[in-house]
């Protein structure tokens, strides 16, 4: 064979060699850039979700604002007094039900865009654990008994509540040690600790500023406070369980039974609990204190627990005396204990939300796409309900009515006549993504 034609072959099996690999190369590079893109568009698509989800979220808590100003102003609209109004479970911020509420949101072609979920808590419904009556250590054994801590327990719970508290340095059980030595050798047999142990407990000798601080009490276990053990539990449950049903596999924790905010016991919209543990305290009985708390919640909603009314709902403190066996000396000594209202100011909001349809999204993805989570925010806002005083002359009135509570009409020196208004107003005092 020709030197020239040999030459010419091997040069063009070295082109068709070049000419594969640059393809091989080309289709890597072409499988590269689609992945990336690929992972952009997931990036970018839950970015995207994530952000519709906390603005549904917002939205979630811009309707239970909405609602707990609404409330105030709806005795306005009936002619009421503002001062007479009352807090109660069929309020339109509690939506008459012990569960959360949903809600499906919609995008501007009416496609479901996701939904959110919201529960009102009344803060006034809990016991304040800053509470200074003289007998608020026997409320306390009384709820830790309630939540089946033995009676020698709760007491010392009680007491090393009462100490962390206090300004003294004198244990309120035993005598003859210190606070510090005391709760220092109880917390060394509480982690099982060999003696010398560099264990050293400091009350705080001040208020309570959160209720997260009991976990610090010794003797205290996540299992009470929580009402479940978190190291235990698959998913930590986000909204509080407010039902009176007996026999959960959750049981109630002490977060929510007590607070911070506030000092007065909404008598409407208190827990079995937290009405159970006073009633004790003020009746020495805890039998007593459980009778009399039955009474009291059939009283109010009957055995609904949901589609819950105001129709039973007490109007004012007085309106306690329709209960059986709530005599003028038990509601005198239930004050001692504990100041009753049946008005509330502080709250707490709970809100999750999800964007899309979880159930429209499983059936129409592929089966990779299952196991994606759906994207969720979640926020826990407390507030305070409160009112500002407005005042309005006549030509301002009749151009611009204020929607709020008019409560007087005064003369200025000027002989001109001025409406004086309360308007419902609602403070944020934390915002928290959980």
């Amino acid at each position: 064979m020709c030197p020239i034609v040999r030459h010419r072959r091997s040069r063009r099996a070295v082109i068709l060699l070049l000419t594969l690999w640059i393809v091989v190369v080309l289709a890597l590079l072409a499988n590269s850039l689609a992945f990336e893109m690929k992972v952009e568009m997931k990036l970018t698509s839950s970015y995207r979700d994530s952000f519709l989800a906390n603005h549904i979220a917002r939205l979630g808590i811009a309707r239970a604002v909405t609602d707990l100003r609404n409330d105030n102003l709806m005795f306005a609209g009936e002619g009421l007094n503002w001062q007479t109004r009352f807090d109660a479970l069929g309020d339109i911020w509690s939506g008459g039900t012990l569960e959360p509420r949903e809600f499906e949101v919609l995008s501007r072609d009416d496609e479901p865009a996701g939904i959110y979920r919201l529960m009102v808590i009344d803060e006034e419904s809990k016991l304040n654990i800053n509470n200074q009556s003289p007998v608020w250590p026997e409320v306390m054994r009384n709820l830790f008994v309630l939540l089946d801590v033995d009676e020698d327990e709760a007491q010392d719970l009680a007491n090393a509540i009462q100490d962390w508290i206090d300004q003294d340095d004198q244990p309120a059980g035993p005598e003859g040690a210190s606070e510090i030595e005391f709760y220092s050798k109880k917390l060394e047999q509480d982690k099982n600790a060999a003696p010398g142990s560099a264990y050293v407990f400091y009350p705080k000798n001040s208020q309570f500023d959160t209720l997260d601080e009991l976990l610090q009490i010794p003797g205290m276990t996540a299992e009470l406070y929580y009402g479940y053990d978190p190291e235990e539990v698959e998913e930590v449950p986000f909204f509080p369980d407010r039902t009176q049903r007996r026999g959960r596999d959750r049981k109630v924790g002490l977060k929510d039974l007590l607070t911070v905010s506030g000092g007065r016991l909404n008598i409407n919209t208190a827990r079995r609990e937290c009405l159970t543990a006073i009633l004790a305290a003020a009746t020495g009985s805890l039998r007593s204190g459980e009778d009399l708390a039955d009474d009291l919640i059939s009283h109010r909603q009957g055995s609904r627990a949901d589609d819950i009314n105001n129709d039973r709902a007490f109007k004012n403190l007085a309106d306690l005396g329709q209960v059986s066996d709530f005599n003028a000396p038990l509601l005198a000594k239930l004050k001692q204990v504990v100041p009753l209202t049946t008005q509330s100011d502080f709250f707490t909001i709970f809100c999750e939300a999800r964007t899309g349809q979880p159930e429209r999204r499983a059936r129409n993805s592929g089966s990779r796409d299952l196991d994606r989570p759906v994207p969720t925010t979640r926020l826990i806002v407390g507030c305070k309900r409160s009112v500002i005083p407005y005042q309005l002359s006549e030509e301002e009135e009749e151009e611009d009515p204020l929607p709020g509570y008019r409560i007087q009409t005064i003369e200025r020196e000027d002989g001109q006549a001025v409406s004086v208004y309360v308007v419902p107003v609602v403070y944020f005092s934390s915002w928290n993504n959980v």
